[in-house]
């Protein structure tokens, strides 16, 4: 028997008998409301950044001028896989390459 005009299409279940676009919407919630909680995380305190910079600081910069460097050059690290070590190189002030601060 042929539908008539007036009735509705038939709506697409998912395998859990749930139509596919209540699933949708509440997936959708479920990754809004996650990103609602997880951005109300206390531990990403800015704070914390900053105290850690703070704390460093003044030996890190002392440390620096011993090698002619300055605090807020460019910095490249490079960090060796096999040999479990990391290299810490500072770029001077218009110079091109750059220097091996630490290892």
């Amino acid at each position: 028997m042929p539908a008539s005009p007036t009735s509705s299409p038939p709506t697409q279940e998912s395998r859990l008998g749930v139509p596919r676009r209540a699933w949708w919407i509440g997936a959708l919630i479920l990754i809004l409301v996650t990103g609602l909680v997880s951005s109300q995380r206390t531990d990403q305190d800015p704070n914390r950044a900053r105290a850690a910079a703070d704390r460093v600081r003044g030996k890190l910069t002392g440390d620096l001028e011993k090698k002619g460097l300055k605090f807020g050059d460019p910095v490249f690290i490079r960090i060796f896989k096999a040999e479990r070590k990391p290299e810490l190189r500072v770029q001077e002030q218009g110079k091109t390459p750059f220097k091996t601060f630490r290892t």
